[in-house]
């Protein structure tokens, strides 16, 4: 199906995160009619920033990083320069101890407790020798980490860290997602500088991983800053940005052609045509919202696939600076949260002088008891976490307010690749739909890889087709964090 650009083209995009107005950017560049649609009131996804009292803050810790030149230098042109360069500081908290993260030899050897130093490389080693003479076959997380890093370092930190966060055991996580996000040779990097070998070493028989990321960009107004600048130009461009709008069903037509899209907002619900549709919607959503409805098995499939909730709690601190961090991974599950990131290390316009401010981000379901706690309930309990860990006081702290995002991270469990195979080949017969971004895609990306599969989005419907190319970006082994 070709869509030509002129005025009976309509092209409807389905989110206003940072993929889908990366599309909508290029193709009302091009000249094609677009409108955007997304239920919250403002644009940017999970890339917003929120201002409050003189502050600002994002949904956690994001930054920009990619190995594309090209598109730093498109950013930083769409944002008119005001792109700061930064140098990653992070760490995490366990056993009452902060680690620097990724792990340097020096610092496990002056926090960790020796006779834990000991046990923990020994296991490592033994794993790696098993690895060389008897390899056996992943089948889970856990596996994965245990038989490359020693059952040890897997107990001390991997495990219970995954469990916190994805609220499953590693035990029903998929090898997949350790064996596209863990590095390995920094473990094995960091343990060869634990006995003072002067040369690097990495183990032949580990996979090779893309190196941890130390340097990355960040724009001074927040990384909302970037889809305010997209979303500007699409208008300018003649492009429409429907905020607060629900899609609530995908039409097909009797050719089982995307016909268009039925939204509601303040009571109103009407019928938005379409010649072609750009979806980054979760997925399993997408399907589910299609009328005609898929088949059962196709339903079932894509009810199967399951994301992790996120609620956010920020606070406002009458304290110059809480750490030099960007933000600290907390493993131990006695703590609530399971990161904090600090914006003032990100860009000084994030707090009034001499104040700064905290985001903790506390990993839940849907529907779950701390999906519907209080902004109050979940401070009081995360204050004391902070008093035990020695980062600030209550007395320090001059407001604080919750956000929560229900789709923040695709949950890999054992079996999500057959039911996320089983969805995508049901949605690709849809020849004039095309899925993308981490939701649209079942996905774990950066933001580099979001804003590419919008441009490789919108060459699809300037070719008439949906792109094999989208489910290779970010498909590289990446890193932890």
């Amino acid at each position: 199906m070709n869509v030509e650009s002129n005025n009976k083209s309509r092209i409807v995009i389905l989110g206003a995160g940072l993929t889908g107005l990366s599309a909508a950017w290029k193709l009302s560049g091009q000249g094609y009619p677009v409108t955007v649609i997304d239920r919250n009131p403002f644009t940017g996804g999970l890339a917003t920033t929120f201002s409050r009292d003189g502050y600002i803050f994002d949904y956690g810790p994001h930054r920009y990083h990619t190995r594309n030149d090209a598109l730093v230098d498109e950013v930083a042109d769409l944002l008119k320069g005001a792109l700061d360069r930064r140098v990653r500081n992070t760490h995490f908290y366990f056993d009452n101890r902060y680690f620097q993260y990724p792990l340097k030899a020096e610092n496990i050897f002056s926090v960790m407790d020796f006779r834990q130093v000991v046990k923990c490389a020994a296991s490592y080693m033994a794993a790696a020798a098993r690895r060389r003479v008897m390899p056996a076959k992943d089948r889970n997380f856990e596996s994965w980490c245990k038989s490359r890093f020693g059952a040890e370092l897997y107990n001390y930190f991997f495990g219970p860290y995954t469990e916190k966060v994805w609220g499953v055991p590693p035990t029903q996580m998929s090898v997949r997602w350790a064996a596209q996000r863990i590095a390995v040779e920094s473990l094995w990097d960091a343990f060869v500088r634990l006995f003072n070998e002067k040369r690097q070493i990495r183990n032949p028989y580990e996979y090779t991983h893309s190196p941890y990321v130390s340097e990355f960009f960040y724009p001074m107004a927040g990384i909302g800053h970037i889809c305010e600048r997209l979303r500007a130009e699409t208008e300018s461009a003649g492009g429409r940005v429907r905020i607060g709008t629900n899609v609530d069903k995908l039409l097909l037509d009797g050719n089982g052609a995307a016909s268009g899209v039925v939204v509601s907002s303040v009571g109103k619900v009407e019928e938005v045509p379409a010649d072609f549709v750009i979806s980054t919607l979760p997925i399993n959503d997408l399907v589910l919202m299609a009328e005609p409805a898929a088949p059962r098995e196709i339903t079932a499939a894509a009810g199967n696939l399951r994301f992790r909730s996120t609620k956010f709690l920020f606070l406002m601190l009458n304290q110059h600076k809480v750490t030099s961090d960007h933000w600290i991974y907390f493993a131990d599950n006695s703590v609530l949260f399971n990161r904090l990131s600090e914006m003032r290390n990100f860009t000084p316009m994030a707090a009034p002088w001499n104040r700064t401010s905290l985001t903790l981000e506390i990993s839940c379901d849907r529907g779950d008891e701390i999906w519907d706690q209080s902004a109050d309930w979940l401070y009081e309990r995360c204050i004391d976490d902070l008093e035990s860990a020695g980062l600030t006081d209550r007395s320090r702290v001059e407001g604080y307010w919750t956000e929560r995002a229900s789709t923040t991270y695709p949950v890999y469990l054992t079996d999500f690749d057959i039911n996320l195979a089983l969805t995508k080949r049901h949605l690709s017969g849809i020849e004039n739909l095309i899925t993308c971004g981490r939701q649209g895609l079942f996905t774990y990306v950066n933001m580099d890889h979001a804003m590419m599969m919008g441009f490789e989005a919108a060459e699809g419907v300037i070719e008439g087709k949906a792109q094999a190319a989208l489910h290779l970006i970010g498909s590289e082994q990446l890193y932890f964090g």
